[in-house]
């Protein structure tokens, strides 16, 4: 006869780590954004062009941003409806942490080429991290619900059906991306507001 499985109380630590992890992967997101190098006899209307131009990691810098944002809020109300957690669940956490943290490098991608002939291919990379933030997310909701670790009433119909259309979303966005490169990018916004509005 097996051990029975030990339910930690406490999640703290895990929360703050996590948080920190969020806070962390959030900032280094506008390091990616640098500063145009012009010479001393440059005019505000040529600082202002070499500014303009760099439109693509701003606009990497705001989709990214929201994304894990968006992510942050969800985890928060994750925890709210936690009991406790257990072994499977701190390794399901760190894998979307993993995810999270990752994110600073497909945005610096599509900043990067997103104006250029590998558009799609970085729209597509850009995608695909997403899909892997959003599988993280229902790694541990997953483990959460078949481990007994939240509180009654905490999963619905509703929260499945919207973890399983992020996914399809982002999955359709990873094709869509050799198609439309733009197409794809707002594919990947499209479910923000929701997901961030709806109470679960």
């Amino acid at each position: 006869m097996s051990a029975p499985r030990k339910i930690h109380q406490s999640l703290t630590r895990l929360e703050a780590f996590s948080d920190g992890v969020f806070a962390i992967a959030i900032t280094l997101l506008v390091i990616e954004i640098k500063v145009p190098h012009l010479d001393h006899e440059s005019t505000s209307t040529e600082l202002l062009t070499a500014l303009l131009a760099l439109w693509p990691s701003y606009l990497g810098f705001a989709i990214s941003f929201f994304a894990i944002l968006v992510v942050w809020i969800n985890h928060h109300r994750f925890f709210q409806s936690l009991i406790g957690s257990d072994c499977r669940l701190l390794v399901a956490n760190g894998f979307l942490l993993f995810t999270v943290s990752a994110m600073p490098f497909p945005t610096a991608v599509l900043a990067d080429y997103l104006t250029t002939p590998a558009a799609s291919a970085a729209s597509a990379v850009y995608a695909g991290s997403l899909v892997m933030l959003n599988l993280g997310f229902i790694l541990v909701w997953r483990i959460a619900h078949s481990g007994g670790l939240l509180k009654e009433g905490s999963i619905n119909r509703r929260l499945i059906f919207s973890l399983g259309l992020g996914f399809v979303v982002y999955l359709a966005a990873v094709f869509v991306a050799f198609i439309s490169p733009y197409l794809s990018l707002a594919l990947c916004m499209i479910l923000w507001p929701y997901w961030a509005l709806v109470e679960r």
